[in-house]
């Protein structure tokens, strides 16, 4: 047995996991995006019932609300992303001392 195999023996099972939890993961995106896509479009609502009795039109409010309420925070946390100032991102550094083991 080489130390190729061996090292993949060893590995198998750890590439499986996470295999599986990066799909997970995944799913998990997609269901906490399709739930900010249905808060924004109800907080469009209310926001559209309350400035329609200002006058303006239900529906063209609904639809600019909802996408302001989505598309906002969503920029932000981009931009955010992008500068690395976001307040859930980590960075672990490898220690100067670790040599591959």
């Amino acid at each position: 047995m080489s130390r190729e195999d061996s090292h993949e023996e060893a590995f198998g099972g750890t590439r499986r996991d996470m295999q599986r939890a990066i799909r997970r993961f995944g799913v998990l995106e997609t269901v906490v995006l399709g739930l900010a896509m249905i808060l924004a479009m109800v907080g469009g609502a209310v926001l559209a019932g309350l400035l329609s009795r200002a006058g303006l039109p239900f529906r063209t409010t609904w639809v600019v609300c909802s996408v302001l309420l989505f598309a906002v925070p969503a920029v932000l946390q981009l931009r955010m992303a992008g500068e690395g100032t976001s307040t859930g991102s980590t960075s672990i550094k490898p220690s100067e001392h670790d040599d591959g083991r």
